[in-house]
This record gives C-alpha cells, sequence and structure tokens, in this order.
C-alpha cells in the first residue's frame, strides 16, 4: 500500500510525459487490478456494505490522508488506508480505473459504482470545481463558472461580438463516467466543433486529463482556429454576426477574404459584385485612365456617371 501510495504521488507531481510513462507501465504490467480488488477486500466492512455511509468517520477515511505510523497499527488504520488509496486511484489515474471497472464482473461492478457515488464522486467533484475557481489566471477572451448544484462548469468563448459555450457536466458516479461535453452556439463549423469534442472527450476519458486542464486545451484549439484570420472587408468582422462564418471568398484581384453573405448583400444592393479593394485604394491611381476612357461635357456643370461601366461607375462615385 506504501508503495502505491509513493507511485501515485510520482504520478501526480510528474511532468506529463512522465506521468504518461508511469501510466504506461502500470497498464502494461496488469497490476492495478489486483491492487483494486484487494483495496475492496480490506476496507471495513461498513464502507463495502454502505452502512453509516453518512457519519463523518467513514467519510473522513476517503477524504483525509491516514496517519502513516507504525505504533498501535489497527484494522481501522488499514480500512482507512485502504479508502485513502482507492480514492486517490481514481483521482489520479481516472482513465485506468474506468478500464478496470469496464473489465470486472458484473456484481462487482455494481459495488464499485454505489461505493464511488456515495463516498468518492462528491469529493472529487469538489476538488475539480474548487481548483478551477482557485485558478488565478484570467483570460481575455474565456469566462469561466462553476455550479456546484449541477456539477457543471461552463466556459463561455467569445471573439468580437459572437460568443460560444462549452459545458462539460460531470457524472453523478464521476470519475467512473467520462463527463459530458456540448458545445451550444458554435462559431465554427459544425465539422470542426465535432472534432474539438472528440478531442477534449478523448483527453478527458483516456488520458487522465483534469478538467482545468480540458478547458485549456479547448482554448486552444478556438484560438488556432482564429489565429491569423483577416477580418471580412466588407462588415469588417472575422465571424458574420448571423451565420458565424469566417470569411472564405477570396478576390482575385487584392487577395482578401470575405464571407459569402456580405458578397450576396454587395450583389443585390449595388448591382455587381464589384469589390476590387486594390483599385479602390488606388482610386487616383487610376483616375488618369477615366478620363482618357470618357469625356465629360462641361456644358451640363457637373460630371454624371450613371452610364459608366462597372468597376468604373463604382471608382467614380466614390470621387
Amino acid at each position: 500500500m506504501l508503495m502505491w501510495l509513493s507511485l501515485l504521488q510520482m504520478c501526480k507531481l510528474g511532468d506529463s510525459q512522465l506521468r504518461y510513462m508511469y501510466t504506461l507501465w502500470i497498464k502494461e504490467n496488469n497490476i492495478l487490478p489486483c491492487l483494486m480488488e484487494n483495496l475492496l477486500h480490506l476496507m471495513p466492512e461498513s464502507v463495502v456494505h454502505l452502512v453509516e455511509s453518512n457519519t463523518k468517520k467513514t467519510q473522513e477515511m476517503f477524504s483525509k490522508p491516514p496517519a502513516l505510523t507504525f505504533d498501535g497499527w489497527t484494522s481501522d488504520k488499514l480500512g482507512h488506508l485502504c479508502s485513502w488509496v482507492y480514492c486517490s486511484v481514481l483521482r489520479i489515474l481516472p482513465a485506468l480505473a474506468r478500464q478496470w471497472v469496464t473489465d470486472a464482473d458484473t456484481k462487482v461492478t455494481s459495488l464499485i459504482d454505489k461505493l464511488t457515488t456515495l463516498f468518492v464522486s462528491p469529493i472529487l467533484c469538489a476538488e475539480e470545481l474548487d481548483y478551477i475557481k482557485s485558478q488565478e489566471k484570467k483570460f481575455s477572451n474565456m469566462k469561466i463558472h462553476t455550479h456546484s448544484a449541477s456539477r457543471e462548469v461552463i466556459a463561455v468563448y467569445s471573439l468580437e461580438d459572437c460568443t460560444t459555450e462549452l459545458v462539460i457536466q460531470l457524472t453523478h458516479n464521476h470519475p467512473l463516467t467520462p463527463p459530458k461535453v456540448d458545445v451550444s452556439r458554435a462559431m465554427v463549423s459544425t465539422l470542426k466543433t465535432r472534432s474539438f469534442i472528440m478531442q477534449l472527450t478523448i483527453f478527458l476519458t483516456h488520458q487522465n486529463g483534469s478538467i482545468w486542464d480540458g478547458l485549456i486545451l479547448w482554448k486552444s484549439n478556438m484560438d488556432k482556429k482564429f489565429e491569423g484570420v483577416e477580418e471580412c472587408y466588407i462588415c469588417f468582422s472575422i465571424l458574420h454576426n448571423s451565420s458565424h462564418q469566417l470569411p472564405k471568398l477570396t478576390c482575385q484581384t487584392c487577395r482578401k477574404k470575405f464571407h459569402s453573405i456580405c458578397l450576396v448583400g454587395t450583389r443585390t444592393n449595388n448591382h455587381s459584385i464589384s469589390i476590387n479593394l486594390g483599385l479602390k485604394k488606388n482610386i487616383y491611381k487610376f483616375q488618369n485612365r477615366i478620363n482618357k476612357c470618357f469625356v465629360f461635357s462641361s456644358i451640363h456643370g457637373s460630371q454624371q456617371a450613371t452610364n459608366l461601366p462597372v468597376p468604373f461607375a463604382e471608382i467614380y462615385s466614390e470621387l
């Protein structure tokens, strides 16, 4: 038991690479099932049979570490140690614990589910939510809210006037069942949203990742998606305010990108799709060329451009 406590502490304090190596070693040697079965045999009967579940003493067996002193060693201290190791395994190696439960016998699975739901899940859920609250790191484009009653974590990612919400809900027997992940008001395509959700779900299910690490992963994916994207030169926004689309259509002359909806609006209002920004920005350079093509009458006292062809009509109207 003491060796397992040391190994779990090494997994907890190590970086991601070391944690992966330790986890892989445990999985390849298939030593976790033996530990978990022994823990169930050595736990106090009141815990295994779910008796006196609401007493403070029983709950502290999972929430408080035991005193590792060998003087006056009793069965109660052994039961406390086993309960603490069980909770630590689910806290530090949840993916391996889920795999063990999946391969276990049906009767054992039912016992594990009830025991975890009653004693361990409230502790681990509270730890996850409290850790997120304690983080002092503030994001300029993401706000995080926690709801203890519903065991939910809501991350609101914003870009300009558009927002999207990531909802992570911890299950009643967390971490035996992976968290539920959902996104509302997606800011990217449906395919990309599903890809982000799948990547986050895999991280939380198979890589022993915490909820906080999952939020950082999702934010990083969103930031990379919008990194380097220029705004549409018609509505001057990266995301369209109604369709939430990125600028995808490229002008062959100026190489700028536009929202397809903005181009449709331009075509409807101006009866043309002449959006050559390079020509508009350099309008005065083309003024001589326009004058060579058209002669304006000074008799009328004004220059009329109603019959000028596109794009010269649009350019001339801006002079």
